[in-house]
């Protein structure tokens, strides 16, 4: 990608409606306005008074002109907005002789306001910037088995694509040949995974080492960077309540301002006669009470809030989803969205013949020896160590047990049915069963445990402030106790129909106000109210998905979500402080023009650096 050239166009002090030629006449005659404002005040003799007071007034019109066309586009659509304060605030100070306030009152407004304008782009851009696919092109092996560059919106599903080292992955795609180090965009300068032949990357990946041959599984427009894109341009136009009620307030704002303004004007000037003095302060006052730069640092902290999640892989589908998320005090989730799901564990160890529970397991485990099947692992991690020497003729029979011989004694270690086969006496226990030379001589009970991992995300969710957890499930009653009893869930239910599930997750959206309803994908009810639906993976669907981490993840997320709405309140609370010190001050007469300008212009730049501010620890530190 080449970098964007330096074009004057670029820095253009016309608002965002006005483009091409027009655009690039009012930047002249801007600049030009400024050149004849200082001009007029180098007095030289042989030039008539005359032609410096024509050449300030032909300044002000210049520098007027930008703030007049954003002004007009406003009143197009039959509003007004703070331009028409700056102009009607512009024109008084000429009338009234107050030239030099004049022309930097245009000048320093329509640089606060184009400055304004780059920091609202910059982080509507900068939330979709992690991604980076825009403009992808996919080296598409040919019929002819050369690599050939197509664009990736042409290429379709089942494609053969070649992924050098340090390239990033256009397109949805499955390894075929090849493995290397993949770096998923929302790892945020980790260090990725090993991947090889038969796993799936996602597009937006950056590949470091090694070429990779892959098949594309979608096309351009599906694949996850793509709809991650879509997803975090439509979230940035998404506005919260917080951004509307500030909405609100700037648009009744403006016109109680003009009506404060007639009042100062007018009232004083009755009683003390001095027209021109208040009238002036009246100007200053229009000037000076710009609404813009509240919405401007609300906004720049909703869109910071998004940016920032999305670096750590979390996805909010609005500014409203981070305000409504921030207030929620319960999470319900379903029992199949715990982390990496739930595992199986050794229950209960017994023996027939009075072997001790380590016995039977050692037992166990060596016939198991090289079985991978859950239950194998369940009990050979619990199992004393084994050294393979003594392993020989092992025979897996798969979905039900397996046979070994270890340290010479024929080990059986299988369900009933298997032992029914072999013509050995089970007695009609259940579970698993061992035998040793034929004989039952233990039985192991195994039950369905959540991950450790689901007791990390729990205590994380709990630490962030959500105080109730609750699992709502369809699986049985008995299934559903194992995990909640390990979990250490405030409450759960089982056997639940969807109708079931929607009326309790409905209830708890009364309840609290706000919950989070978490599961693995694939929402498809309507949005309930009050109930914020959290996805595992990403859900268009959903309004917040997470990439990996679970429980763990959505406790950061709250945490980010949380700070951005009280920075956000906070940034409102001292622009509004700043606008009624200013308008005080310039009440009693002791705030000039430039100064109470400048005021704006140093918030907003204040504004453009808030997102370290709510930056999430993880991002930071991958930085440095």
């Amino acid at each position: 990608m080449q970098a964007k050239k330096f074009n004057i166009k670029n820095f253009s002090i016309c608002p965002s409606g006005v483009h091409g030629k027009i655009a690039k006449v009012f930047d002249m005659l801007f600049l030009l306005g400024i050149v004849l404002m200082i001009l007029s005040f180098i007095k030289i003799s042989v030039i008539p008074g005359i032609v410096y007071t024509l050449m300030l007034y032909a300044s002000i019109i210049m520098t007027l002109l930008p703030t007049a066309a954003a002004a007009f586009e406003k009143l197009k659509e039959g509003t007004a907005d703070e331009n028409a304060l700056i102009i009607i605030a512009v024109l008084i100070f000429a009338l009234l002789g107050s030239r030099l306030q004049a022309v930097s009152a245009s000048i320093l407004f329509a640089v606060f306001k184009k400055l304004e304008s780059m920091v609202r782009h910059k982080n509507s851009q900068s939330i979709i910037t992690f991604s980076n696919v825009e403009n992808q092109y996919a080296n598409v092996v040919t019929s002819h088995e050369s690599v050939e560059s197509v664009p990736a919106q042409k290429v379709a599903i089942g494609t053969n694509i070649v992924i050098y080292p340090h390239s990033v992955v256009p397109i949805d795609c499955k390894v075929l040949h090849g493995s290397s180090r993949v770096i998923a965009p929302t790892e945020n300068g980790g260090n990725g995974k090993e991947i090889s032949a038969g796993d799936e990357i996602p597009s937006g990946s950056t590949n470091t080492n090694e070429t990779l041959i892959a098949k594309t599984t979608k096309t351009y427009a599906d694949s996850a960077a793509t709809l991650t894109k879509k997803a975090l341009r439509d979230a940035a136009h998404q506005k919260s309540k917080l951004q509307k009620t500030v909405s609100k307030i700037s648009f009744y704002y403006v016109p109680a301002i003009i009506c404060l303004a007639i009042i100062t004007a007018l009232l004083p000037a009755i009683i003390t006669h001095e027209w021109t003095v208040w009238t002036l302060r009246a100007a200053v006052l229009l000037a000076a009470s710009c609404p813009g730069t509240a919405v401007l640092c609300v906004t720049t902290e909703f869109l910071s809030g998004i940016r920032n999640a999305a670096k750590f892989g979390v996805l909010v589908n609005s500014s409203a989803c981070i305000e409504n998320a921030a207030k929620a005090k319960c999470a319900a989730f379903e029992k199949s969205a715990v982390e990496s799901g739930n595992m199986l564990c050794v229950d209960e160890v017994t023996s027939p013949v009075g072997l001790n529970s380590k016995a039977v397991l050692l037992l166990a485990a060596g016939a198991l020896y090289y079985s991978s099947s859950p239950s194998a692992s369940a009990i050979k991690s619990v199992a004393p160590e084994i050294d393979e020497k003594y392993i020989s003729g092992y025979n897996e029979i798969p979905g039900h047990g397996a046979f070994a011989i270890f340290a010479g004694k024929n080990i059986l270690c299988a369900d009933k049915e298997t032992f029914k086969e072999y013509g050995i006496p089970s007695g009609g226990r259940d579970g698993i069963l061992v035998a040793l030379d034929s004989k039952l001589v233990g039985i192991i009970t195994l039950k369905t445990q959540a991950k450790p991992s689901v007791q990390k995300g729990i205590a994380a969710l709990r630490s962030s402030g959500i105080g109730r957890i609750i699992m709502l499930t369809s699986d049985s009653e008995s299934a559903a106790r194992a995990v909640a009893k390990y979990a250490d869930v405030d409450e759960y239910h089982a056997a639940l129909t969807d109708e079931e599930r929607n009326e309790w997750l409905t209830a708890l959206g009364r309840r609290y106000g706000e919950a989070f309803y978490i599961k693995k994908k694939d929402f498809d009810t309507e949005k309930i109210k009050g109930v914020i639906r959290v996805s595992r993976e990403f859900d268009g669907n959903a309004d917040i998905s997470l990439s990996g981490g679970g429980l763990v993840k959505l406790s950061e997320a709250v945490r980010l979500f949380k700070k951005t709405v009280f920075t956000a309140k906070a940034a409102a609370a001292v622009c509004f402080a700043v606008k009624i010190l200013i308008i005080l001050f310039t009440l009693v007469g002791v705030m000039p023009i430039w100064s109470a300008v400048m005021a704006d212009l140093l918030i907003c730049c204040l504004s453009a650096f808030t997102s370290k501010i709510t930056e999430p620890e993880r991002a930071r530190r991958t930085k440095k």
